[in-house]
Parts: C-alpha cells; sequence; structure tokens
C-alpha cells in the first residue's frame, strides 16, 4: 500500500486563491494530479527545451495516472467515478491570481490575472491496469514547477475532509500559517472574497456559518492537527458585516504553551529560538525572557561540557593506569644496559 505520511504537495498559493466549482473529491483528485505534476519537473523541463529549440510553442504536459493509484491513494473505488469526475475537471474554469510570482514568465505583461482550464485533453487507455493522459496547460505547469510561492500541504491530511468548504478553507489558513512566529495574526478578508473563494456568493451570514464555517471548525480540529475560529466584522459605516478574521493556530502549541500567550515565550525548542534570533523579533516578546531561555540552554550546555570532560578525565586516568609503569619498577632499571644498546 502507497504510504501517503511523507508525500508532500507543494501548491502554490495562486492556485489556492483562486475561484473554481470542483466538488470536494474533484479538488483531492486535482491536488494529487499537481502533486503526480511536480514529481515530472525533470522530465518537464527537458521537453520544453527540445520543443523550443526546433522553434515550436511548448503546449503542455501529458501526465499518466492509473486507476490503480487513484483507488488506492484516494480512497476512490470505482472506475465511472472516476471518469465522470474527470469528465467533470475538464469543463472546470479556473480564475487565477498570482500573488508574488514575479520570477514566472507565461508571455504576460503587467497581467495579474488569468482563466485557465484545470486540465485539458484526457485520453483513457483500457490496459490490463487502465490509465489515463492528461494534459495541463503551459500556464499550469510554470505555476507548479516554478513557484517560489507556494505552501506545503500533506496529501494525507487532504484525503481526510469530505467538505469541500472545509478543505478550501484549511488550504487558504495553512498557505497564510507561520507557526509560532505570526504573533498568532489573523487573517483578514472582506466577506465579499472569502465569500467568492469558496462560490457561496449568495450565503448570508446564517448560511454562511452553519453550512461553512462551522462545518469546517469541526473538521480541522477533528481531522487535523489545528484548530480554527472566526469572527466577523462590520465596516466603517452601517452594521452590517463586511470583514472576517480566520484564527489558525497548531494543538499541541495550546497543549504545551510553547506559542507566544499573553507575550511571553514559553518553553520555545532550540530550533525555534535560534529562529527568532536570526529574524525580525515580534513586538510583544520581552528580551528579559529570550534571555532567560538563552541562559537555561547555555546551563543545559555546560552541564553537557562538564558530563563530557568528566568522561574524558575518566578515560585519561584508565589509561595511564593501563600503561605506566609501577613507582617502584623504575628502581630497579638498567639504564645503563639501555643506553649501550643506543650506541652505535
Amino acid at each position: 500500500m502507497f504510504n501517503l505520511n511523507s508525500k508532500k504537495l507543494y501548491k502554490p498559493r495562486s492556485l489556492i486563491f483562486c475561484k473554481d466549482n470542483a466538488t470536494q473529491k474533484e479538488r483531492i483528485i486535482y491536488n494529487y494530479l499537481l502533486y503526480r505534476l511536480k514529481l515530472e519537473k525533470n522530465v518537464i523541463l527537458k521537453e520544453k527545451n527540445e520543443v523550443e529549440k526546433i522553434g515550436y510553442k511548448y503546449k503542455g504536459h501529458y501526465l499518466k495516472i492509473t486507476f490503480k493509484e487513484l483507488r488506492e491513494h484516494l480512497k476512490l473505488t470505482k472506475k465511472k467515478d472516476i471518469i465522470k469526475m474527470f469528465d467533470n475537471l475538464i469543463q472546470i474554469d479556473m480564475n487565477i491570481q498570482f500573488l508574488n510570482e514575479s520570477n514566472l514568465n507565461i508571455g504576460r505583461s503587467n497581467k495579474t490575472k488569468f482563466t485557465a482550464k484545470l486540465i485539458g485533453d484526457i485520453k483513457e487507455f483500457n490496459s490490463e491496469d487502465g490509465f489515463f493522459e492528461l494534459t495541463f496547460s503551459p500556464i499550469i505547469i510554470d505555476l507548479v514547477i516554478n513557484s517560489k510561492d507556494y505552501t506545503t500541504l500533506f496529501i494525507e491530511d487532504l484525503i481526510k475532509f469530505k467538505s469541500k468548504y472545509s478543505l478550501i478553507i484549511y488550504e487558504i489558513l495553512k498557505s497564510s500559517y507561520i507557526p509560532h512566529f505570526n504573533n498568532n495574526q489573523p487573517l483578514k478578508m472582506s466577506l465579499s472574497d472569502f465569500k467568492l473563494l469558496l462560490n457561496v456568493e449568495n450565503y448570508n451570514i446564517s448560511n454562511l456559518k452553519r453550512r461553512v464555517l462551522d462545518v469546517a471548525k469541526k473538521d480541522i480540529q477533528y481531522l487535523t492537527d489545528f484548530l480554527f475560529e472566526y469572527k466577523f466584522f462590520t465596516g466603517n459605516v452601517g452594521k452590517n458585516y463586511e470583514y472576517i478574521e480566520l484564527y489558525f493556530d497548531a494543538k499541541n502549541s495550546y497543549k504545551r504553551s510553547s506559542f507566544i500567550l499573553d507575550k511571553k515565550v514559553k518553553n520555545l525548542t532550540q530550533n525555534e529560538l535560534i529562529y527568532l534570533l536570526k529574524k525580525e523579533l515580534p513586538q510583544n516578546l520581552y528580551i528579559e525572557q529570550l534571555n532567560e531561555e538563552i541562559k537555561e540552554l547555555q546551563n543545559a550546555l555546560s552541564l553537557q561540557t562538564r558530563k563530557a570532560e568528566m568522561a574524558i578525565d575518566e578515560l585519561d586516568s584508565n589509561y595511564q593506569e593501563n600503561f605506566e609503569l609501577p613507582i617502584e619498577d623504575f628502581d630497579n632499571f638498567d639504564y645503563e644496559e639501555i643506553n649501550n644498546e643506543l650506541c652505535f
């Protein structure tokens, strides 16, 4: 059985903060396809180089996906359901906004938004196992293999979600989360943008809470290692809600108080402390508390150093006992005989 524990999807944030009408299972399949596409980066670059070398325009990449891996990896069983989902994926357009992708070169000039197909053509091959060949557009390929603005997601986490909204919210929150060092700052969005990302523009606040946010809150808490809260805010004029803040944090940071709590640093690990010292310190961290953490680490290091020195001294002592002559033996030594033997 394929082990999903270490399989990471480096998903471009532009493909997270985009609008599409894919279902939950279709989004899971598409995430898996992006993961597989990234694995073929070297093949894609070679293809692209060979095509452009002879003066042609690169039109995309064929990705081979078997029925077996879709069944095993994504817990899909019926072939007809898989085919139906692929047929739906062909019809889906993605409204992509390039958030921080100045390094990409896909033939645009000052254009920050594109509409692209999730996937292109699909060919089905009825071999022994059965497999598909799918095409991806150059825009999607360039984002997947060259993006520097991406979010690391674990495939095993993504396939747990049964709600499309929970999955999208999880991806959005994960893309904005910096563990331990974001001062636990919420992600603030306009309510209209948030609804647009989830394709629920017609939902009122009651439906948004009941059918989307509360479900996502429960799913994220029970299916992942994170916690999620939300809060609505009114605008400058009137009492209508115009903004939403999304709070996201790791569970263990609450349990072991290693997060920044009450403007204090507690139980930082050595790696976390090094990170804080290398980066610009958040304003609400007290320097004296960092100094206390440093002293504790220094004391621990001194203790380990003393233990090591004692162990070395003990080894030296044993060495001397085993290899030095007893003092009384030196009185019986015939130094003249030794000197004669050394004479030429």
